[in-house]
């Protein structure tokens, strides 16, 4: 059909001309009158046209309407909005008295492939009270055996919502289970250049309810209290309210279905109380947005679980300027199953505080995050006291207070993956770490003992699937300080652990008491020095309860000097190798070494380490039975046989006869030499039982 452009109003020339020639859009005005007081049924039958056709509708004027149906496939799309200049771009104005929730409402069953493009919606003129921008309820319709609907695959481009009483844009999916038991989502849909305003203390920009998923908010998109900052901004409501299903009669949360897998991306918020909310919601991502004049930026609540504000930029955000609310950036809340990746943020003007977390959330807070020139605030990250049992719980959390017990800890229940360290910090009294579960403690001896203050570092292994201990530090932890003690702080009790005690005996008797698990766990190790030379004692005192005791306090102590003095049934346990410098025998106790001095009238004495004694040696330079062999003043002594394996020097001799004995290559030699009346001596040599006799003579 030829179009007739000559009684069409001059709106529909200059852009709108260009537009038409490009993309084929076909105007309103083909569809009935328009610039009334109500171009609704015109509106409609364009829209219904684009529904059937697949053609594009546009127009280029300000036309008010009462809730027009978008449909399947239907496509509005013209030169842009109006904004606040008037005579350029198209603009959908409610008309006087309209009582339609939206102005653009959604069909009923499923609606796809829809493209919104090039205009505004603008109540700011006149608002019909409480009505809504554009309002998609998900109604779905029964087929092929299933019910069906909801807004899919859609595409928003170059929009401006902006001044009604309600909401601007409200995507609200199925979620009213008990009356309406079905399942119609909003899914697959891309908002660009999309700018929203909202004109109420109680209305949203965006409100996503429901089964709404898979949206992507692209750069340029803008959601916003009204225009202007500084103390002109909105104080009312949040901005965007992500929230989980609705009814949509009373509008009261009656279901667990919640909105999915929005990214925004380079989106704007801006001048109100809020800036977002996610409630229930998952895997909502806020990345390189911009945030600012915002007491609060982003609150994650109930249940809202693996969503991250990655790489925004916050000025001026999380500020208590009004007095009425707290000034917090981003705020996890709500319940444990809360979490929020937070990392490389970047935060310019006053903040009360960057990071908050309450109600055993999870805020998790990765690198980079920066605010130049001042401080990053947080509240509540690090995880409350919690009760020390078998199994412990520690979610997401890297630094965790755990009540000190009795009871040991074996398991630790934790949502951080391999690699990921958690610190446990003894809370109220010492905590005890067990080995039976998936804790793995290294050299370590179980029950491990973390002091009370002090913290146990774990790193969890994906190759074992347990926790390994790298560290215990802290007040009183493993390596006790060095500690220096006289007379005036005498007594003293070593705390657990290892390190060194110096003792100072000059200034009076020092008494060093040692309790039961003194160097718990196992590994570790104990000097006590005394580096003084007064006539004064040093006292050690070991714990009572008997040689295990004993035992856990003496494997690996060092003492240096003096003695050791028990105030319990002390016994020297075998199986330690202890450097001691003197024997370790207790005052009291019936473990004496006992010996007999027969050198020096033979007193039985009993030898308790107090002084030091020289023994004498039961000993005689006689051929005595049962008697050490003692050289005489000359150095000689007497012997029955003497066996050598060699002689070494000339053999001395007064007999007339010598007779030496040897095994030459396994013959016994013999050997005789007589003295005869001449000058000969006669030597006669038996090697074997066979005598040869020499003559030698003697020389004069």
């Amino acid at each position: 059909m030829a179009r007739d452009n000559t009684n069409r109003p001059p709106h529909e020339f200059g852009q709108w001309a260009a537009l038409q020639g490009n993309t084929n859009v076909r105007p309103f005005s083909d569809f009935g009158p328009v610039f009334t007081a109500d171009d609704t049924a015109t509106i409609q039958a364009a829209v219904d046209w684009s529904s059937s056709s697949g053609i594009p509708v546009g127009g280029d004027g300000t036309y008010p309407i009462d809730g027009v149906v978008i449909k399947d496939r239907a496509r509005v799309i013209c030169p842009g909005p109006r904004g606040n200049t008037a005579g350029v771009g198209t603009t959908f104005v409610p008309k006087s008295g309209g009582t339609a929730k939206g102005l653009f409402l959604l069909d009923t069953g499923p609606v796809q492939r829809v493209v919104l493009s090039g205009f505004g919606l603008d109540a700011t003129g006149g608002a019909n009270a409480g009505q809504h921008g554009i309002y998609f309820l998900a109604m779905p319709i029964f087929i092929a055996g299933a019910w069906q609907g909801g807004l899919w695959s859609s595409v928003w481009n170059d929009l401006m919502v902006q001044g009604f009483t309600g909401e601007q844009i409200w995507l609200h999916a199925s979620g009213d289970e008990v009356a309406h038991p079905f399942s119609a989502p909003h899914q697959f849909g891309r908002m660009t250049g999309v700018v929203a305003l909202t004109a109420s203390t109680t209305r949203r920009a965006l409100r996503l309810t429901g089964q709404v998923g898979q949206f992507n908010y692209d750069a340029a998109c803008q959601f916003d209290g009204a225009l202007g900052g500084g103390a002109s901004r909105l104080i009312g409501t949040e901005n965007v309210l992500i929230e989980r299903g609705v009814d949509r009669t009373t509008f009261v949360q009656d279901s667990d279905r919640a909105p999915y897998t929005h990214n925004f991306f380079g989106s704007t918020f801006q001048s109100n109380t809020l800036a977002a909310r996610i409630e229930r919601a998952t895997n909502i991502n806020f990345i390189g947005a911009h945030f600012e004049e915002c007491p609060r930026g982003v609150k994650f609540d109930v249940q809202a679980y693996g969503n991250s504000v990655r790489s925004c930029d916050f000025q001026n955000v999380g500020q208590d300027a009004h007095g009425t609310i707290p000034g917090r950036v981003i705020e996890a809340t709500g319940g444990s199953e809360t979490s929020v990746l937070v990392d490389g943020n970047i935060f310019v003007g006053p903040v009360d505080t960057h990071f908050a977390q309450s109600g055993g959330a999870q805020l998790i807070t990765g690198a980079g995050n920066r605010h130049s020139g001042d401080t990053l605030r947080t509240s509540g990250l690090t995880k409350g006291a919690i009760a020390a049992a078998a199994t412990i719980t520690t979610q997401s959390f890297n630094y965790v207070y755990v009540n000190g017990s009795a009871t040991a800890v074996n398991t630790i229940a934790s949502d951080l993956l391999p690699g990921e360290v958690l610190v446990l910090r003894a809370n109220g009294a010492d905590l005890l770490l067990g080995a039976s579960g998936n804790i793995e403690l290294g050299a370590y001896q179980a029950p491990l003992r973390v002091p009370q203050n002090g913290s146990a570092i774990l790193i969890r292994n994906d190759l074992s699937n347990v926790w390994l201990l790298a560290a215990v530090g802290g007040q009183n932890s493993l390596r006790a300080p060095v500690v220096f003690i006289n007379a005036s702080n005498s007594p003293y009790t070593v705390v657990p652990g290892s390190g060194t005690v110096n003792v100072d005996c000059t200034s009076g008797n020092v008494v060093v008491n040692l309790p039961a698990n003194t160097l718990a766990p196992s590994g570790a190790r104990l000097t006590v020095r005394r580096f003084d030379s007064s006539g004064n004692s040093c006292t050690i005192n070991g714990a009572t309860g008997g040689a295990v005791a004993l035992t856990r306090v003496l494997q690996a102590i060092d003492f240096e000097r003096d003695a050791i003095v028990g105030s319990g049934a002390w016994a020297l346990v075998g199986g330690y190798n202890l450097p001691l410098a003197q024997p370790l025998i207790p005052a009291g106790s019936n473990s004496y070494l006992k010996f007999t001095k027969t050198v020096g009238g033979g007193v039985a004495t009993q030898f308790d380490g107090s002084d030091g004694i020289t023994l004498a040696v039961d000993a005689d330079t006689a051929n005595t039975a049962s008697k050490v062999v003692a050289r005489d003043a000359s150095g000689n002594f007497a012997a029955h046989d003497v066996t050598v394996n060699k002689v070494i020097g000339l053999l001395q001799g007064n007999a007339d006869t010598a007779t030496k004995a040897a095994k030459l290559t396994g013959a016994e030699v013999t050997a005789t030499a007589t003295l005869d009346t001449t000058k000969y001596v006669n030597v006669t040599i038996d090697v074997a039982g066979t005598p040869t006799t020499y003559k030698m003579l003697i020389g004069t």
